[in-house]
């Protein structure tokens, strides 16, 4: 080869040399604004919030984080920070949402309220007829109001009753008719206000029965054809001073009520028995998601915590797996109901509480109602009325001992006299005892008690912080404060009246919750009733106990996460947290506190997923 040959192959040599070396440079640079790009769309936000108030609520006590914005990716929430900060993380297949200067707060949790039950009149009938309960207890459903004056509500009541008189004989001879929960329990104010004799008046010669959200009175007519066949006593009927009969019935009656008023089925679902297996739990999750969406989500409610019995856990369940959950439920199971039962079931039974999906989970046990009307220590005039259904060596207490030996936890309960409290943290102890836990293991359950109606007392909140248990405060007992005091001394029933103060100032973290169909509506209406402590009137119960707006929204969102065993997943708007949250349409820290009531949800999320927005 000669001297220009071998010159010419050095010189090829050296071009694929290079030509290598430029094309894996080349290569590298493609290969690193590729992976940018891809790390950048794996760190973008689906959704960003910005140009608002996001109030986290990321504190216990004092001042929490206030921010501009807010960014969810994948269900969670990924950032809360400055719009320039959230803004970073947005990209061309985000969602930009323009707050306008509008407030975004975690997402409301409701730990007592009942909306399986009020889904059997309320979107049952046009959604899942075949299986609805038109009525509780057959009969008109009365739409009462808080603005109706008690004179209103019977007018109501009576046009009704000369309609259904107008109207041909049936073979049923009674007259029934329901009243359900409405704003400030008007239809319970109802039922204590007017008695058999009112009802007299408007039907005096066929039998009348009224149900005043599970409140039962009767006319005289009525009173007559039930002692025909039924003993007076078993009727567990109200005397006034007299000893005579008001036609007020006690819990007691229901069963006889349901048996004596044929077709009067006090189940919310009476066709559900007649449906196969399969199809009614399909109408069931029918009714309940579109109660939970309409009434509940709607309203700013993310998470429910209420109990569910075996067919309404299967109804849920469906909806979960199908992805349909309109809002989180913490359930309680009712397994526990009878002494025989709750023996077994607390031998077998695996304690899953706190498992399940990140949509339906075990809170505790249901223990059912410790008063079915208020056991109190205080004196009164209508002390034959009180009602202890949780007493030491009774029916209830035989039912829940085993269970609560065996380590399981209450949550759920229905307490409201002062006196049911002793019965409840004695039943604890001994329990507990019996199970041979320790403190910190008795600590470690974290009991529940619900409602604070006449509840605790300042010995019971100090006992039941060694036990580690915590309450559940209902502010609509401070606006039915009025009626349930009656018979009492005023003075020292206002003492222990929903007393969240007290519970807060001894350390404790007290949960919020609606108890009612119409907690949805009513829940910024409540929230501030635990600021103001006025009743609709607007007297004022044991200012002393008031609590600030900071406290109470902690108490709705934060604070019941813990009750409901999602602390570390729910209740505030920090990073990592489900992405649970509502939109409002006014600064709820600095608006008057009248106007709380006011406040109107705009969107409510869920999971990062919008399931109520009032543009749509």
């Amino acid at each position: 080869m000669n001297r220009a040959s071998r010159i010419l192959k050095r010189i090829n040599n050296l071009s694929a040399k290079y030509l290598t070396k430029l094309i894996v440079s080349c290569s590298l640079i493609v290969f690193s604004i590729s992976t940018t790009a891809q790390q950048g769309t794996l760190n973008s936000a689906d959704m960003v919030f910005f140009n608002g108030k996001v109030l986290t609520v990321d504190t216990d006590e004092g001042d929490f984080t206030v921010a501009q914005a807010l960014a969810i990716r994948d269900g969670v929430i990924q950032a809360v920070g400055s719009d320039e900060q959230i803004q970073r993380l947005a990209r061309s297949q985000t969602r930009r949402i323009d707050l306008e200067g509008k407030t975004i707060m975690p997402g409301i949790i409701d730990t007592h309220t009942h909306p399986t039950q009020y889904a059997g009149y309320r979107t049952a009938p046009e959604l899942a007829p075949e299986i609805a309960a038109t009525h509780m207890i057959e009969g008109p459903r009365l739409n009462v109001n808080v603005s109706d004056s008690l004179q209103l509500m019977l007018r109501k009541l009576e046009e009704q009753v000369q309609k259904d008189l107008r109207s041909p004989a049936v073979e049923q001879p009674w007259l029934s008719y329901l009243m359900r929960s409405a704003p400030g329990d008007a239809d319970y104010h109802f039922f204590k206000t007017f008695d058999r004799f009112d009802l007299d008046k408007l039907s005096p010669n066929r039998p009348m029965l009224v149900d005043a959200d599970g409140n039962l009175m009767v006319n005289s007519a009525g009173l007559d054809d039930l002692q025909k066949k039924v003993p007076l006593v078993d009727l567990d009927p109200e005397l006034d001073s007299k000893g005579v009969p008001t036609g007020r019935l006690g819990p007691g009656a229901g069963p006889i009520i349901s048996v004596v008023v044929s077709d009067s089925s006090r189940d919310f679902f009476p066709g559900k028995d007649r449906i196969p297996y399969n199809r009614r739990i399909k109408l069931l999750a029918r009714a309940f998601g579109a109660e939970l969406r309409n009434h509940w989500a709607r309203y700013g409610i993310t998470t429910i915590a209420s109990k569910l019995d075996a067919e309404e856990h299967a109804a849920m369940s469906l909806l979960d797996r199908a992805g349909e959950m309109p809002v989180r439920w913490a359930y309680h199971i009712e397994s526990f109901r009878s002494p025989m039962a709750s023996e077994f079931m607390a031998r077998q039974m695996p304690n899953y509480q706190g498992y399940g999906t990140s949509h339906l989970w075990m809170a505790g046990i249901y223990g059912g109602s410790a008063d079915s009307f208020q056991c109190t220590t205080l004196p009164s005039a209508n002390k034959q009325l009180e009602s202890c259904d949780l007493v030491p060596g009774g029916e209830l207490w035989g039912s829940l001992f085993p269970a609560l030996r065996s380590g399981f936890r209450l949550s759920g309960f229905h307490v409201h006299g002062d006196l049911a409290v002793d019965h409840i943290l004695l039943l604890i102890e001994q329990a507990s005892a019996a199970g041979g836990m320790t403190l910190e293991d008795i600590q470690g359950k974290r009991h529940v008690l619900d409602h604070c109606a006449i509840n605790p007392r300042a010995d019971q909140i100090e006992r039941g912080k060694r036990l580690g248990v915590t309450w559940t405060c209902g502010p609509k007992y401070i606006i039915r404060a009025p009626i349930d005091s009656q018979g009492y001394d005023t003075e020292a029933f206002s003492e222990w009246v929903v007393p969240m103060r007290s519970l807060i100032d001894a350390g404790l973290k007290p949960g919020f919750h609606t108890d009612g169909d119409q907690g949805g509506p009513m829940v910024f209406k409540y929230m501030q009733s635990a600021i103001t402590r006025e009743d609709l009137d607007g007297r004022v119960w044991n200012a002393a106990e008031a609590i600030d707006r900071k406290e109470v929204l902690r108490a709705a969102t934060r604070w019941n996460a813990l009750n409901i065993l999602r602390g570390d997943e729910l209740g505030s708007l920090e990073a990592g947290k489900w992405a649970d949250l509502i939109v409002i349409d006014r600064d709820y820290l600095s608006i008057p506190v009248e106007e709380i009531s006011d406040i109107r949800v705009l969107m409510t999320l869920v999971g990062g997923e919008i399931m109520y927005d009032s543009r749509d």
